[in-house]
């Protein structure tokens, strides 16, 4: 029949689109993935409220061998919960590719996501992003000096950088402190000028949920800084700023 992949946008349940929520009431299946971002607490018991349908949840395993799922669709529909947008992670458009391939029909629905509202909400010009560059979880055997490699390349285009926190066990994002420790130690291992502790940078903590808090400073004052950030959490590496942008910032951000 048809798998729908669908966005919940940044607020879980809350940003799904009446069209969701009336897909959501006729499938015969709905899924939630709990693998590839933050899930807001209590969406899953807010899905059951507005669709009266039960949740099955999908981790990493269930995704990634998702043969079952293509089966599923194949008679039925299979509505497909994703945090933020539908397809922002290569992990659902594999699915998706998968489906298309075994000649079962796919809708798609898009929702926002990080990734296309953080700039907009820190006044940035979207015409000044770079690509996202994620951040993971260092050890003495694994240091990716290419994440210190991609920042450097987009300040030296003068682009805004989105560093992506990766996620542990728990779901919680790797401390920002330490992302940006990490980051400068990569920096310094390079022995690149950029980025360093005088580049300025913002922490977003719980974009679009009741406890959202954003913090802009130069990368030294922000490690001096404890404020208690919570889950979703991501970095923005700020490039040179332009009059209107440095306006916005003070505006809409709190300063450190």
């Amino acid at each position: 029949m048809t798998l729908c992949i669908m966005g919940m946008g940044l607020r879980g349940a809350d940003s799904l689109t009446l069209l969701e929520v009336e897909r959501l009431r006729r499938a015969d299946e709905v899924l939630l993935d709990t693998y590839t971002s933050f899930i807001p607490p209590g969406t899953v018991e807010r899905i059951r409220e507005l669709t009266g349908k039960e949740v099955r949840l999908c981790g990493r395993t269930e995704l990634e061998e998702h043969g079952w799922l293509i089966e599923m669709s194949r008679n039925r529909l299979v509505c497909l919960l994703v945090p933020g947008d539908a397809l922002s992670a290569t992990t659902h458009n594999q699915v998706r590719m998968s489906a298309v391939r075994a000649g079962v029909d796919v809708e798609v629905l898009e929702n926002a996501s990080i990734l296309n509202t953080w700039h907009g909400r820190l006044g940035l010009l979207s015409y000044k992003v770079g690509p996202p560059v994620s951040m993971p979880f260092t050890d003495e055997r694994f240091f990716p000096l290419s994440v210190a490699d991609k920042v450097r390349r987009n300040l030296e285009n003068g682009l805004h950088t989105l560093l992506l926190l990766d996620l542990d066990r728990n779901r919680e994002n790797l401390d920002p402190h330490t992302a940006l420790r990490t980051l400068l130690a990569m920096a310094q291992r390079r022995n690149y000028d950029n980025p360093n502790e005088g580049t300025m940078a913002c922490v977003l903590s719980g974009l679009g949920q009741p406890w959202e808090k954003v913090v802009c400073g130069k990368i030294s004052d922000l490690l001096q800084t404890e404020i208690g950030f919570r889950s979703p959490v991501s970095i923005a590496i700020l490039a040179s700023l332009d009059f209107s942008e440095e306006e916005m910032l003070s505006a809409f951000c709190q300063s450190v």
